[in-house]
Formats: C-alpha cells, sequence, structure tokens
C-alpha cells in the first residue's frame, strides 16, 4: 500500500517536470530547424559594416535577409570569434556563437542561446576536440586554450551590448 502511494505521489510530482522539460525540447528543435532553413537560404549580403568595441575589439558585421553574422577579433589576445543572430518575423530567436581556438584551426567552441522576448530563455555548449588530442590537467584547468577570459557571462552581456549597438546603426536595416 504504501510502494503504491508513493508511486502516485512521485508519477504527480515527476510528470509537471517532465511535461516541461519535453516542451523545451520540442521548442529547440524547431528552433534548430529553423536557423537550418535561414542558414541554407540567405547568401546574400544585404549590408556590411565595422565597429570598434571596448576600444580593442574589431566587429565586422554582415547582414542578411533574416541574420546577422558579427566576426570578433580581439587585438590584444589574438581571439577570433563569430555571433550570429538569427530571426522570425523580424523578433530575434537564436544566437550562435562560435570561438576560433587560437592555435589549432580545426577546433571551435560553440555557445548557443535560444531567446524570447529578448531574453535567453534555454543555453547550450559544446566543443569540438580532436580524438587523439593528448589533453593534460593544466590544459583542461586553463581553457584548453580558448580566451579565459570570455567567460559565460561576459558573452551574455557582449551579444546583447553588440545587438543594441548594431540596431542603432540603421533601425530600418537590423
Amino acid at each position: 500500500m504504501k510502494n503504491k502511494i508513493l508511486r502516485i505521489f512521485s508519477l504527480i510530482l515527476f510528470l509537471p517536470s517532465f511535461i516541461c522539460f519535453s516542451q523545451i525540447n520540442k521548442n529547440q528543435l524547431e528552433v534548430e530547424r529553423e536557423v537550418y532553413v535561414i542558414d541554407s537560404l540567405s547568401n546574400s549580403v544585404i549590408d556590411s559594416v565595422s565597429l570598434i568595441m571596448r576600444d580593442s575589439i574589431n566587429v565586422r558585421v554582415l547582414k542578411f535577409d533574416k541574420k546577422i553574422i558579427t566576426q570578433n577579433i580581439l587585438r590584444n589576445r589574438n581571439t577570433h570569434f563569430e555571433i550570429k543572430y538569427y530571426f522570425k518575423d523580424n523578433k530575434l530567436f537564436f544566437i550562435k556563437i562560435e570561438e576560433q581556438h587560437p592555435q589549432l584551426i580545426d577546433l571551435k567552441r560553440y555557445s548557443e542561446y535560444y531567446i524570447f522576448d529578448d531574453k535567453i530563455y534555454s543555453k547550450n555548449y559544446y566543443q569540438n576536440m580532436r580524438i587523439c588530442l593528448p589533453i593534460s590537467v593544466e590544459d583542461m584547468m586553463n581553457g584548453m586554450g580558448y580566451n579565459i577570459q570570455l567567460t559565460e557571462k561576459f558573452m551574455q552581456k557582449y551579444v546583447f551590448n553588440l545587438y543594441r549597438k548594431i540596431k542603432k546603426l540603421n533601425p530600418k536595416h537590423y
């Protein structure tokens, strides 16, 4: 009897969280499909501009039909990263950051932000690696060669600050 009550109670507790998690996962799959379609169809640059952020970050902005790509270079740190902003119905819905490893051209680190009402509602982080690449504990602690100053908190602020600056350039275009 106690096991039956415990099972029912567990089901009542976990069912709403399972439904909520599956809904988020479904939304993320829809976003990824939309991003794929935009990447497949958006090939012609509509506009481009160069900016300087924080005195040491050079930014090149490329505007496409439903996305904006920014190529960011931190002059003092030999760091290159690309930010892609994706739009649906003229609203920002997804941001993808791709940071190039400073020494190994085939390695990149990625951050993905799922956006709703101009706020991040979900995040995803990953990086590609070589299977044969030996990794020491020291390398793991020091960010594997990537710029450790590009923290999650910094990047979340930076992508929105950059987006606001881009919109100010020409609100009709961006």
